[in-house]
């Protein structure tokens, strides 16, 4: 929004006994109109709040069942941390660092492993809903890959052994 303010002194008719009023008078409503102008008016939705460790089930298409768990830290509506899914099969086992956004009850999070990127180890592209501070789900699909690995998940709230 651009806002001006023009002030035309011969059309403004004040009955002010001293100049320095009327400067006065002047300067307040220009202060005022300034501010308001100035002041960020916004419509994007206040960020859910998913700061913590969650943990959950994973299907993936190319490794089966397995075990998805985040470790955030949020700072309005930026997400950064670490994650990681773990398999009955440890070999598949992947990790590494998250850093995305929150939008709503909508998180878009990119995590990127810590091994070298694959098709079938990421880097992936989550995109979640939040629901309340107890559940989010989701999907995850490889970003580099027109072919790379997917699969859905749903979160909530948890500890691992470390942390408790």
């Amino acid at each position: 929004m651009r806002c001006a303010l023009v002030l035309q002194p011969t059309s403004i008719v004040i009955a002010l006994s001293h100049k320095a009023e009327m400067q006065r008078v002047i300067m307040v409503a220009a202060a005022a109109v300034l501010a308001a102008c100035g002041a960020k008016s916004s419509t994007a939705p206040i960020p859910a709040e998913i700061a913590g460790t969650w943990l959950g089930p994973v299907t993936d298409a190319l490794q089966g069942s397995g075990t998805l768990s985040f470790s955030l830290a949020q700072t309005g509506d930026s997400v950064t941390g670490t994650w990681s899914i773990t398999y009955a099969n440890s070999a598949a086992d992947v990790s590494g660092l998250a850093a995305g956004d929150v939008s709503g009850s909508t998180i878009s999070i990119l995590l990127r492993p810590s091994n070298p990127p694959t098709c079938q180890y990421g880097p992936f592209r989550i995109t979640a809903t939040v629901t309340g501070t107890s559940a989010m789900s989701g999907s995850y699909s490889s970003v580099e890959c027109a072919n790379g690995d997917t699969g859905t998940f749903t979160a909530s709230p948890g500890f691992t052994a470390s942390t408790q």
